[in-house]
């Protein structure tokens, strides 16, 4: 009896796993979706349109694919449809990524780094607020207290309407 009893447990197991396993396969692409790969990834193209359009840079630092930090954040702040309203209505976003999956090129991944010396960037993820001519404003590391703490912070850099 027992011999037939683990053999019924460990299928039951299999099956378990095998059913976690084609969720998560199935769900991939939902998790991997993310505002932030649309975003411009130089700084200079999008100093140009933040001039044209009177608008002030947001530049994400992040490790994107590995980075639990930046992963809470993109949840938490950067998938919020408040913020990405807002993000629209004053910023030119601007990526600067850092992935150990996700495939970038050499070119890129040598800006990036360029970047991340020249801001004198040291952890995951950081914000920083650029004005059209490129002085930083304000820099940040995401610790919590939600969208409209964040907004509210970010907000204090902004010209007076």
């Amino acid at each position: 009896m027992s011999i037939m009893y683990e053999k019924i447990r460990g299928l039951l197991t299999f099956k378990r796993i095998a059913l976690f396993l084609m969720l998560l396969l199935l769900l991939q692409p939902l998790m991997a979706e993310s505002i932030i790969y649309d975003w411009d990834t130089r700084i200079e193209g999008a100093l140009s349109e933040a001039q044209k359009d009177d608008k002030y840079l947001f530049v994400y630092f992040a490790g994107s694919d590995w980075c639990p930090h930046c992963a809470r954040f993109d949840q938490e702040i950067l998938s919020s449809p408040r913020f990405q309203r807002f993000l629209a209505r004053n910023f030119v976003p601007v990526l600067i990524d850092f992935p150990r999956s996700l495939p970038i090129g050499k070119e890129q991944l040598d800006y990036n780094q360029q970047q991340l010396s020249q801001f004198g960037v040291q952890g995951f993820p950081t914000v920083l607020l650029l004005d059209s001519r490129g002085s930083v404003l304000y820099r940040a590391n995401y610790g919590g207290g939600g969208v409209r703490h964040f907004i509210n912070q970010l907000s204090e850099y902004l010209p007076s309407s």
